[in-house]
């Protein structure tokens, strides 16, 4: 008998999985509009590849904290792989212009080759 894969899953994909659940989970208990937590919940499903649904979480937190930098790095990181560089760059210079937020605006903007103002 032959054991057939329709989609196989690495032991990473399958904990990213189960943080996914867990982090939906504890929105749905918590009630609490976190960004943190919605995008933990969002970096989740961009490394899982669900695209949409991660630019959806990352929309959701910009609506309501529209200087939460970590939505906007990560918006770019999902535009980046989606083919979308101009994009994914406006959202780097975004981040990297917040006042207090880290530097992952600026060094996304170095690392995938955006044009950095001086």
């Amino acid at each position: 008998m032959t054991l057939r894969w329709c989609n196989a899953v690495t032991a990473s994909e399958l904990a990213l999985i189960h943080q996914q659940a867990a982090l939906d989970l504890s929105f749905k208990v918590t009630r609490k509009k976190d960004p943190a937590l919605l995008i933990d919940i969002a970096s989740c499903e961009w490394k899982l590849k669900k695209y949409p649904s991660a630019l959806s979480r990352c929309e959701e937190v910009l609506r309501e904290y529209p200087d939460y930098s970590s939505a906007y790095n990560l918006r770019g990181l999902i535009n980046y792989d989606l083919g979308k560089k101009d994009k994914a760059c406006a959202d780097f210079m975004t981040a990297s212009h917040i006042k207090g937020a880290e530097n992952a605006g600026l060094d996304n903007l170095k690392t995938h080759g955006c044009p950095v103002e001086n």
